[in-house]
């Protein structure tokens, strides 16, 4: 997993009552892409990159 998200800058996200982990890439406007299953799956990041490429 650690390879597909080489690409990405993760920082976490804490709104005070529970800090998440965000994966980032890109300049433009976000897109937030929200997985159903725990874990992070190779797929959802292929999907990630394909808008990332989209621009």
């Amino acid at each position: 997993m650690i390879d597909v998200l080489s690409n990405y800058t993760k920082f976490d996200f804490n709104n005070g009552r529970w800090t998440r982990p965000v994966y980032r890439r890109g300049s433009g406007p976000a897109v937030i892409v929200i997985h159903e299953m725990p874990g992070l799956h190779p797929l959802v990041v292929r999907f990630a990159d394909r808008i990332v490429e989209a621009g």
